[in-house]
């Protein structure tokens, strides 16, 4: 399936965001406050929700199950299974936990190709009538705003495939209905909004904190969630017209064309990042790299400027070095298929 621009940069910013959730907790500086702290996590908690709704622009395009099993089972479960082999062998058969947590989106995932025939469906239940579609964009909202008033204690939402795949079900049906409606507005309109929903998660957050609760609004499940990985979404679909090249000169549209064809390569790599990137962040906190850059962006830059900048540099850091292992990883692989096509296949001279 041809990949889209306006889709793909998206894609892009959602494994960012995910890599900022998994490292900002040891880049973070102990000196920030508890607000500014809680707003960065808030800011930086939802790319699963994001890649949910990714999952649902395309996902029902398809008609056959087998052949989204056999894609599921190949390029997501089978590189999820050889890292656990890899890093199983180089710890000596030990293997360390804290860096593979995150990989309960892969078996969620599969939950849901497996649970395809019953979602398909629903979804063409859903574009046939008028309005249904917004029914369902309501009454999803409803109960996930019902369900953190309660603190999750009437759906029971969780990252285990069972407990998952509701919600993850349900940011997918958002991702197909806003990819088939969204298509003009000011792109300035869900930024805004965007920050806004962070800055009253965060102070419904606090809230939570100074009552003694345990209930967290920061994750993609949260009503927040849904509502911040819906704007993000909105804002790659309202730039579908500047990647297409459509009404620009010719020189504008051939560079926003080679743009396209950036964004599309280095989204082609996303899943790769998402698995490495625990392993190159625990690297760099075994090696005191952040003590290293925090002592020097402290040194030099009042707070909280040394501090938004020491997240940013690691965020960036790690995702770009992830990024550059899956390009090594991937020639790699391309070298030894084209040297075993090249041996002679059995009873061939």
């Amino acid at each position: 399936m041809k990949r889209n621009p306006c889709i793909e940069y998206i894609r892009l910013i959602a494994c960012l965001i995910v890599v900022a959730c998994h490292v900002n907790f040891q880049l973070v500086s102990t000196a920030d406050t508890a607000g500014l702290k809680t707003f960065y996590f808030c800011v930086f908690s939802d790319g699963v929700a994001i890649f949910w709704m990714i999952t649902g622009c395309f996902l029902f395009q398809n008609s056959r199950l087998l052949p989204l099993i056999k894609r599921a089972l190949t390029k997501v479960l089978l590189p999820t299974l050889l890292l656990f082999m890899l890093c199983l062998a180089i710890s000596g058969w030990h293997l360390p936990v804290k860096y593979f947590d995150h990989t309960w989106y892969v078996f969620v995932y599969l939950t849901v190709i497996i649970l395809f025939p019953l979602l398909k469906p629903f979804a063409g239940f859903l574009d046939r009538g008028k309005g249904r579609d917004l029914a369902f964009l309501c009454i999803s909202l409803l109960l996930f705003l019902l369900n953190d008033l309660m603190e999750n204690r009437l759906l029971f939402f969780g990252f285990t495939p069972l407990t998952g795949f509701l919600p993850a079900a349900a940011e997918i049906l958002w991702g197909h209905i806003l990819y088939r409606r969204v298509r003009t507005g000011r792109i300035l309109a869900p930024v805004l909004l965007f920050f806004t929903l962070n800055l009253a998660r965060t102070f419904a957050q606090l809230r939570l904190y100074s009552i003694g609760s345990d209930h967290n609004l920061r994750v993609w499940y949260s009503v927040f969630g849904i509502l911040c990985g819906a704007c993000i979404l909105c804002c790659g679909l309202l730039t579908s017209g500047r990647f297409s090249g459509e009404g620009q000169p010719g020189k504008n549209a051939e560079h926003n064309q080679r743009l396209s064809g950036v964004l599309c390569a280095a989204a082609s790599y996303t899943f790769g990042i998402y698995l490495l990137h625990p392993l190159l962040a625990g690297a760099a906190t075994a090696l005191n790299l952040w003590d290293i850059l925090q002592e020097r962006l402290s040194a030099r830059l009042p707070y909280p400027i040394g501090s938004l900048l020491f997240l940013l540099i690691g965020t960036g850091g790690i995702f770009f070095a992830s990024l550059l292992a899956c390009i090594l990883l991937r020639s790699v692989k391309k070298r030894v298929l084209l040297i075993m096509e090249r041996l002679p296949h059995r009873g061939q001279p």
